[in-house]
């Protein structure tokens, strides 16, 4: 059956199993029910509800409604001001290594330094000089394996 004739079918078969289910069946007793439904007969069972609910119930309708609108604007604007938050801690970051252009090597190793110790890695040890063999801030990670050894020279920290 296909066109409007399957089509009542289909919504009479939905309103009996939603009667069956205000008479106190279970899912699984009523025949045909969302369990083992095809997903086009579980959806309009669902609208056959959701409609029946909103023409029992108008002023709880309303209220659940106004309850989703305003819970999904509270989400929409936490997400808003969360990615805000992440731009302008962004912009501080690459304003923080913009000021590392104006360093001597010396004041570029230790604030190096501050960094690791930041980032929660310990024994940090600024070597730079002669001497050094090339490892001028070495450092233990947090878990307490060995942590980086930094290169540092005027183009990067290798």
């Amino acid at each position: 059956m296909t066109g409007p004739e399957s089509e009542r079918t289909t919504a009479s078969g939905a309103a009996r199993a939603v009667e069956d289910l205000r008479a106190g069946a279970t899912p699984h007793a009523v025949r045909g029910t969302v369990g083992g439904l095809p997903s086009g007969r579980s959806a309009l069972i669902a609208v056959v509800l959701v409609v029946d609910f909103v023409q029992r119930h108008p002023y709880w309708s309303a209220f659940l409604a106004v309850v989703v609108v305003v819970a999904a604007g509270a989400l929409l604007s936490v997400g808003a001001k969360r990615r805000a938050r992440q731009r302008a801690e962004q912009a501080e970051r690459d304003r923080a290594i913009a000021v590392t252009d104006a360093m001597t090597g010396s004041e570029f190793e230790q604030w190096f330094a501050r960094l690791l110790g930041a980032s929660g890695f310990r024994d940090i040890r600024v070597r730079g000089g002669s001497g050094d063999r090339g490892a001028d801030v070495t450092a233990i990670a947090p878990d307490g394996s060995p942590g980086p050894v930094a290169r540092c020279t005027e183009a990067s920290c290798a």
